[in-house]
């Protein structure tokens, strides 16, 4: 698991004096340094990245700011134990403390000691018990520690608190076709699509929902007993049986790709079956894409889906219909806050419910309640 990606905003431009060769003073501009040495990090020139962060004093107000970098470059050329010492040390510097927290779980991650990334996340949380990173990062460990069911289920609490995490949605997608459960793999498959449609690893994804449409979820499984049951196991069958692949079966989409077909059979099964089983998949997905279902048109859909596709004939109707997929998208994403706008937590010994509140960007900003008059109520 990598460590996370520099954090600048916010830093301040400092000067701090630094001797040449000559021993003669001079003012250097720390955060040109920085950035500089973060250039050739980004080039995967570590050692040189490493030469520019190691210019900065420890009495420059930058200075943890290159710490948390050093860190990250040690990371980066796999020295995990010293990432780790560079790690403790920057959180004592306190800036870039959520920073070094991560880069100190996933080097235990990487060098498998697994109960101390866990419980390095997990004194973390104590700080930062909201944090995206932190609680994506634990179930990642979980996953490595091979407890999937402990990783589904964190995976879960994580959606809980941030619905619109892609990396979550893929990561369960990728659990469930590890099972054999396509009908779960296919719902996490697309709300990740959704979240992500044209980012830099939807195209490789998309691919690997069409050939799961194909195939038998059989193909996939990588062990013979399931550690997870299947809450579909009626569509699980459609599905391995290829029902909505025949010619026959038609589907409101001109895009007869292989997921299109399979994920349309999903939306009529969830629609009409109302006695769909109990479970972390059918809690959190369900209620979402019968919504979907209902009130989203299925063809700019599909479209949606497909924005990612390089063969020209798709990639040009996703131009001529950019739009229309812009206005798909943020229908659904409105439909997955409709859904998850609030979370229950215990405060002082008692439970209570609470608003979520979002930036823009679909990121976490806050938790808490407000008045009729729109005031903040209470803790937040």
């Amino acid at each position: 698991m990598k460590p996370y990606l520099t954090i600048l905003a916010g830093l301040l431009l400092s000067y701090a004096p630094y001797a040449k060769a000559q021993n003669h003073p001079q003012l250097i501009n720390s955060r040109e340094i920085i950035t500089e040495g973060i250039d050739y990090y980004q080039n995967e020139k570590y050692d040189s990245a490493m030469h520019f962060f190691n210019l900065i004093s420890r009495y420059d107000t930058n200075y943890a700011w290159a710490t948390y970098e050093k860190a990250l470059t040690l990371a980066s050329l796999e020295k995990h134990h010293e990432a780790i010492e560079m790690a403790k040390f920057g959180l004592t510097l306190e800036p870039m403390e959520l920073l070094n927290y991560n880069i100190i779980g996933s080097s235990y991650d990487a060098l498998e000691e697994y109960q101390k990334a866990y419980d390095t996340y997990n004194e973390a949380l104590k700080k930062f018990p909201y944090n995206h990173d932190l609680l994506f990062n634990k179930a990642v460990c979980y996953q490595l520690w091979d407890e999937k069911k402990k990783s589904i289920e964190q995976h879960f609490e994580n959606l809980d608190i941030i619905p619109y995490s892609g990396s979550t949605h893929l990561r369960l997608a990728l659990l469930a076709e590890k099972e054999g459960l396509a009908t779960q793999a296919m719902l996490s498959f697309a709300l990740f699509l959704v979240i992500e449609p044209d980012g830099g690893r939807s195209f490789s994804i998309l691919n690997e929902m069409n050939k799961l449409g194909q195939l038998s979820s059989e193909i996939y499984k990588s062990e013979q007993d399931s550690k997870i049951p299947s809450e579909f196991e009626k569509q699980d069958l459609i599905f391995d049986n290829k029902i909505p692949l025949n010619d026959k079966y038609k589907v409101p989409s001109k895009y007869n790709f292989a997921f299109i077909k399979q994920l349309y059979a999903i939306f009529d099964f969830i629609k009409k079956d109302k006695n769909l089983k109990d479970g972390l998949w059918t809690d959190f997905y369900t209620p979402i894409f019968k919504d979907i279902a209902n009130t989203v048109d299925f063809e700019n859909f599909s479209l949606l889906l497909l924005a990612s596709a390089t063969e020209e004939t798709i990639a040009k109707e996703v131009q001529k219909h950019l739009s229309k997929i812009i206005d798909t998208r943020n229908q659904i994403l409105d439909i997955v806050y409709k859904h998850n706008n609030t979370i229950e937590l215990t405060i002082d010994g008692k439970s209570k419910e609470f608003s979520k509140y979002f930036t823009t960007q679909r990121r976490l900003d806050a938790i808490g309640n407000k008045s009729k008059d729109d005031l903040k109520e209470g803790k937040w």
